[in-house]
C-alpha cells in the first residue's frame, strides 16, 4: 500500500490548504478559511485599539543570590496617555511627564535600597495607559536592577508588554 500524498501545486509544495488542515486540524474543518484569517489578524491587533488598558510587565529575571532588586521604572509611550496609577509600592516616588510631540513618560523610583523591590508585582497592572491613535502608538519600558555595588537597565519591547482591558 502506498502513502497518499496532500494535494499539490505544479511545484510539486503541498498547497496552503493541505498545509492548514494538516498544521491546525481543529480550526480548519470547523470554520472557513476567511474566518480564521480574522481571527489571526484580530487577536494582533486588539492590544492597539484606542481605549484604556492596564499595563503587565514580563517576568523579570534577577540574581537574588547576589541580592539584584528594581530600583527604578520608566515606561516611554508615543500616541498615547498615562491616566492613572492604582498601586504605588512604599517609599517609591512616581512622576509623569507631560505629553510633548505625542511623547509622555513615567519614572518610577525607590526612595532608597530597602525599598527596591524583588520583583514587578508591585506595579503589575497599576499602570493605567490610554491609547488614542493605534496607527502611532508604542510603548516600552526600561527597569533599572541593583546590587548596592552594580547595576544593569533591563529594556522591554511593546512587543513584550502587555496591555489588558
Amino acid at each position: 500500500m502506498t502513502a497518499r500524498l496532500p494535494a499539490s501545486t505544479r511545484s510539486g509544495r503541498p498547497s496552503l490548504s493541505a498545509v492548514r488542515s494538516r498544521a491546525y486540524p481543529w480550526l480548519m474543518p470547523k470554520l472557513p478559511r476567511s474566518t480564521a484569517i480574522l481571527l489571526i489578524v484580530g487577536s494582533s491587533a486588539l492590544a492597539a485599539a484606542p481605549g484604556l488598558y492596564r499595563l503587565d510587565f514580563p517576568s523579570l529575571h534577577l540574581s537574588s543570590e547576589s541580592g539584584e532588586r528594581v530600583s527604578r521604572l520608566d515606561v516611554e509611550v508615543t500616541c498615547g496617555r498615562f491616566r492613572g496609577i492604582s498601586n504605588i509600592p512604599d517609599d517609591w516616588s512616581v512622576e509623569v511627564v507631560s505629553p510633548s510631540s505625542e511623547q509622555t513618560s513615567l519614572h518610577a523610583e525607590a526612595g532608597h535600597g530597602s525599598a527596591w523591590l524583588w520583583n514587578l508585582q508591585p506595579l503589575d497592572g497599576a499602570i493605567r495607559v490610554e491609547v488614542k491613535d493605534r496607527d502611532c502608538f508604542t510603548i516600552s519600558a526600561k527597569v533599572r536592577a541593583e546590587t548596592g555595588s552594580s547595576d544593569r537597565t533591563i529594556s522591554f519591547s511593546a512587543k513584550q508588554l502587555r496591555l489588558v482591558p
